[in-house]
């Protein structure tokens, strides 16, 4: 009995002593975890919200936000424009006063709507008749008043109000909405100056979007490294947010360079969102790969030179300078082997 109670004591001692230990573990990885379960600063509509106001407050729009998670792209695209509808509704329906002042403008509205149908109305029916009927009041189309909490308020879009009046805008975005079958949201935050961009979105919804920044009506773009090389499509601004194992050296370069349009800004500027210091530093400290081309020498290479040769001399077309540039491909071995000279003459012997 004495060996079975030491024995169930010394198993109590080791399960104290294992839990008191897992404890420590915990307690010792719990600000991990936590950071673990935070979720990322920039997927938080009204911080991406307030960096782009800075932004424009500043002057430095338009901007590219590059981030290489195609999720987090969309995901940032519609919270933003969720949060920038709500908070514009907010504007006029927050309280009881301004859902009555937004109500009855609402219906001033569609009263002058109505008269000017009643209007065109009459004007149609005394055009038979009436010699001074004015056929320009009659060929003008009454457009159907917009809700006051709907309209175009700057302070919840960021589109280019230069390009606004551009008649070609709307038309890219209505065609865009009827051909496409994409979710409303994102057609919206085109309309509010939010675009995106990345090589899973369908083709046409690129080119509208690049099509759209050009003229100016897009002054936010979210996009992955698609726009970091061979699209034009110059800002004054690069927003970096969040870090990613793609973001290296030589990338990190390419993106910053599309900040500082030529013949605009004399400067580009690079805003890095939601990244450690850490990389920072090593993004701004790393060197650019050394880039070194490599031309393939291939037997076809070599008898398609013979032949272009033999022919342009034939014809008297071989001019000096080709003839050098040819020969001098020709003098390159297709083949080459370095051998140290004192074994080959070993060889040489036997």
């Amino acid at each position: 009995e004495e060996d079975v109670l030491s024995t169930e004591a010394s198993s109590n001692d080791e399960e104290e002593e294992a839990s008191s230990s897992d404890e420590k573990n915990v307690d010792h990885l719990a600000p991990h975890l936590s950071e673990l379960g935070r979720e990322a600063t920039y997927l938080r509509p009204a911080r991406t919200v307030q960096l782009i106001r800075e932004l424009e407050h500043l002057h430095l729009l338009p901007t590219l936000i590059f981030n290489f998670d195609r999720h987090d792209i969309m995901a940032m695209v519609k919270r933003c424009t969720q949060y920038l509808a709500k908070q514009q509704y907010a504007k006029y329906h927050g309280s009881e006063e301004r859902d009555h002042r937004t109500k009855m403008e609402n219906k001033r509205r569609m009263e002058v709507y109505k008269k000017k149908v009643e209007q065109v109305k009459v004007m149609e029916k005394m055009k038979a008749n009436d010699e001074d009927f004015d056929q320009t009041v009659l060929d003008e189309m009454v457009p159907k008043p917009i809700p006051v909490e709907e309209e175009y308020d700057p302070e919840f879009y960021f589109c280019g109000v230069k390009a606004m009046s551009d008649p070609d805008v709307e038309e890219l975005i209505k065609k865009l909405e009827r051909k496409s079958s994409f979710p409303k949201v994102y057609i919206d935050a085109l309309r509010r100056g939010i675009g995106m961009h990345h090589e899973g979105l369908p083709a046409s919804f690129r080119k509208t979007v690049e099509i759209l920044f050009r003229k100016g009506f897009l002054q936010v773009v979210v996009a992955t490294g698609t726009l970091a090389l061979g699209i034009n499509m110059p800002c004054k601004a690069t927003v970096f947010a969040g870090s990613s194992v793609e973001l290296n050296a030589l990338m990190y370069r390419q993106m910053a360079g599309r900040a500082g349009r030529r013949g605009f800004d004399l400067l580009g500027n690079v805003i890095f969102f939601d990244l450690p210091f850490s990389d920072i530093r090593q993004l701004q400290g790393s060197h650019v790969p050394y880039l070194r081309g490599d031309f393939s020498l291939t037997p076809t290479l070599v008898l398609r030179a013979i032949q272009l040769r033999q022919r342009l001399k034939a014809e008297g077309r071989l001019t000096p300078e080709s003839d050098r540039s040819i020969m001098t491909m020709m003098t390159k071995a297709l083949y080459s082997s370095e051998m140290n000279l004192a074994n080959e003459v070993r060889l040489i012997r036997g």
